[in-house]
């Protein structure tokens, strides 16, 4: 499966490509197979595959959500900004992979993740990384 994975890697995915990825994001054999599903989807930055690649963050695999919210990093879509708050305000979540979320929250930049961004920045039990993480995100962002 992982061939036909990358089969397609150096041109633009088709429709019934897209959609074949998504397939194996979703249910793949193997978490390879699935990894690299979700990046050839995140290099397409294809709007279609902003849903299923969100349901991916939320997967039983660390590396599974981390390559999804590094998918949804290339595509940007504020359709994935609950996810990724979700991930980032998850306590028990790999510190890596709020970082990502993170990440990929500012560099969205809507309106809509900047308040919850900051009073992250400002909860004082959070994680000391998780905060300044998020206040570097701002202020790269010009936000202060």
């Amino acid at each position: 499966m992982e061939a036909e994975v990358w089969e397609h890697s150096s041109q633009v995915p088709t429709t019934d490509e897209i959609y074949r990825l998504i397939a194996v994001a979703r249910e793949g054999v193997s978490p390879r197979d699935r990894i690299a599903a979700l990046v050839l989807l995140g290099q397409s930055r294809d709007p279609r595959a902003v849903t299923p690649v969100a349901e991916c963050c939320m997967d039983e695999n660390a590396e599974i959500r981390r390559h999804a919210i590094e998918a949804l990093h290339k595509v940007r879509s504020v359709r994935s900004v609950p996810v990724l708050m979700e991930r980032l305000k998850d306590r028990n979540e790999d510190i890596a992979i709020r970082k990502e979320a993170a990440r990929t929250l500012a560099d969205i930049k809507s309106y809509h993740t900047f308040e919850p961004l900051v009073d992250l920045s400002l909860d004082t039990e959070e994680d000391p990384e998780i905060r300044i993480m998020v206040a570097r995100m701002l202020g790269r962002n010009g936000k202060k």
